[in-house]
C-alpha cells in the first residue's frame, strides 16, 4: 500500500525493524508517521541505535507521538494483543490511518476490525516500486529483515519478485 503523504501509525517491533534496515527515515520522509506512546516507550525502553534513532526522529518531528482517546483497553480484552499493539490499533482507527504492524494476531484484528494496515516488508516493496529505494537495495533490505523479523517463506518470496519485477521495470 502506497503511504506518500498519509498517515502510519507503527506498533514497536514494526518501528524497531525499519530502524534497524536502515528504512525509518525513509519511511518517516514520505508517510506522516505516529507511535502512541505505550508503543514508543516499547521501541526505546533500550539503549540500543535503534532506540537512539526512534527517539531522534521524535525529536527532529519526523516522527510524531499521540495518546490514544479509548478503545485500547477492549481490543486488548477482545482480541488478547499486547498493550503496545492494541495501542497502534486504536491510534490508526482514530486517526483514520494505516497501522504499521508486522504481529500476526494485530493483523487479525485489523482485518476483523476492517481498519488498513501494512508490514516493514510491504512498506520495503512499495518503496522500491515507486523508486525510493533502488531493487538492488531492496533485495539487500529485504534479506536484512529476513534476519531480523519472523515472516513466513512466502511473503519472502512475494517480496523478493515484487523487488525483482520492479527492477525489470515491469509487475510480475
Amino acid at each position: 500500500m502506497y503511504v506518500r503523504r498519509r498517515s502510519l501509525v507503527l506498533d514497536a517491533s514494526t518501528a524497531i525493524l525499519l530502524a534497524k534496515v536502515g528504512l525509518l527515515r525513509d519511511v518517516a520522509g514520505v508517510a506522516d508517521v505516529w507511535m502512541g506512546d505505550t508503543a514508543f516507550r516499547e521501541a526505546t525502553a533500550k539503549d540500543v541505535d535503534d532506540a537512539r534513532l526512534i527517539r531522534k526522529l521524535v525529536d527532529e518531528k519526523l516522527l510524531h507521538r499521540a495518546s490514544v482517546k479509548s478503545g485500547t483497553a477492549e481490543i486488548t480484552r477482545d482480541f488478547r494483543l499486547g498493550p503496545g499493539e492494541a495501542e497502534t490499533i486504536a491510534l490508526a482507527g482514530e486517526k483514520g490511518a494505516i497501522a504499521g504492524t508486522d504481529d500476526g494476531p494485530a493483523i487479525r484484528c485489523l482485518k476483523i476490525l476492517g481498519l488498513r494496515y501494512t508490514s516493514a516488508v510491504a512498506l520495503l516493496v512499495t518503496l522500491v516500486e515507486v523508486g525510493d529505494v533502488t531493487p538492488e537495495l531492496g533485495m539487500e533490505l529485504l534479506g536484512k529483515l529476513e534476519r531480523f523479523g519472523r515472516y513466513a517463506p512466502r511473503i519472502l518470496e512475494d517480496a523478493a519478485g515484487r523487488i525483482r519485477a520492479a527492477g525489470e521495470g515491469g509487475w510480475r
